[in-house]
């Protein structure tokens, strides 16, 4: 099996798990972002997938069983922004700066009066058959509380993120769906 059918063997069988089903009954899709430097995989049974006005992939939850209407995943591209970078400089110094410039930009996109912070900082973690760092925050602002949820890999001197949003209330039922996101992503490294 192709490293690409196995990705979606995985997230069908999560999203089965996730919508109480069959694995069968479920149908895979794709969206590229980047010139095809990440390609999503996702299960169109909870997930539309739509771009940006940037031309980046984005998907929105369309089930219980991701979080509902108000969750979504974004993608972001850095080309050649890890240009030089190994896998131990990334899992490093990459690493170290990305929960400080994550909190920033929080800030930055939303409300002045909001408030964010770091619920776990960056670490290395694994999903599926990728390693990255992963890390979660949560944004108050004044119509609630949301959690915010990356995962980062490192793509020859490409860095390709992956950012899923979701309320605060409803992040424990979305975490697995994006997980397996996370997990079902892949890196195209040449």
């Amino acid at each position: 099996m192709t490293r690409r059918g196995l990705r979606c063997l995985q997230v069908l069988s999560v999203a089965a798990v996730l919508a109480g089903g069959n694995a069968a009954s479920l149908e895979a899709r794709e969206i590229s972002a980047g010139g095809g430097v990440l390609t999503l995989t996702y299960d169109d049974t909870i997930w539309s997938a739509s771009r940006n006005p940037l031309g980046d992939p984005s998907l929105s939850c369309t089930a219980a069983a991701c979080g509902g209407d108000s969750a979504s995943c974004d993608t972001v591209i850095l080309l050649n922004e890890g240009d030089g970078l190994t896998q131990g400089d990334f899992l490093g110094s990459f690493r170290r700066n990305l929960g400080e410039n994550a909190l920033n930009s929080a800030r930055a996109l939303t409300d002045p009066d909001s408030t964010a912070k770091i619920i776990s900082p960056p670490s290395a973690a694994e999903f599926g058959a990728n390693a990255g760092i992963a890390l979660s925050m949560q944004v108050a602002q004044n119509n609630g509380q949301f959690r915010i949820d990356q995962f980062w890999l490192l793509a020859n001197s490409d860095l390709a993120g992956i950012t899923c949003v979701v309320p605060e209330a409803d992040h424990e039922r979305a975490r697995q769906a994006f997980e397996a996101i996370f997990g079902a992503a892949s890196i195209h490294t040449e």
